[in-house]
């Protein structure tokens, strides 16, 4: 009996590193080369403004409402659960807000693509990017969600291309 447990973790180990092979594959197929193309790049131009402000900057804000409902929420619970109120109805309508709202939010931001370059304006999916410009200490994505939402511009993170978020 134990040496069939065995090989069955050891066949689930398999195809979990299978599963793993072939979600990076299509990852890396999606997402396309992280290499810069030095013919697409745009760093010396000048800003100009984004295609879609409001869509860009409702996303900015919405990445940050929900980083600062997740930051409130946890210690939220943790303190309902200390005194003793362990309502299930309160813990899973604030568990569904904070999902939703991240949804929402990495739903908006997949659609959100650069004009010059076509890559996601947002998000850099792990991938080294060359026109990263660090704030704070954040991530590549967590940078450019801060200056939109703080300074209303932008650099892409993929093209070097400035961008203005000005309401038209």
């Amino acid at each position: 009996m134990a040496d069939l447990e065995i090989v069955l973790k050891a066949a689930l180990y398999v195809a979990g590193g299978a599963l793993f092979a072939s979600i990076a594959a299509f990852l890396a197929a999606a997402f396309g080369d992280s290499r810069v193309d030095v013919a697409r790049t745009f760093a010396d131009a000048p800003a100009e403004p984004f295609p879609r402000p409001r869509l860009l900057r409702f996303t900015a804000l919405g990445f940050r409402f929900t980083y600062f409902a997740m930051m409130v929420t946890v210690p939220l619970v943790l303190l309902l659960v200390a005194i003793g109120i362990r309502s299930g109805l309160v813990l899973a309508a604030l568990t569904i807000a904070i999902i939703g709202t991240i949804a929402l939010v990495l739903g908006l931001s997949a659609i959100i693509r650069c004009p010059k370059c076509t890559k996601r304006a947002i998000m850099n999916a792990g991938l080294h990017v060359a026109f990263a410009e660090p704030l704070e200490g954040l991530s590549p994505w967590g940078s450019v969600v801060k200056r939109i939402a703080r300074e209303r511009r932008f650099r892409c993170m993929h093209c070097g291309q400035r961008f203005t978020v000005q309401e038209v």
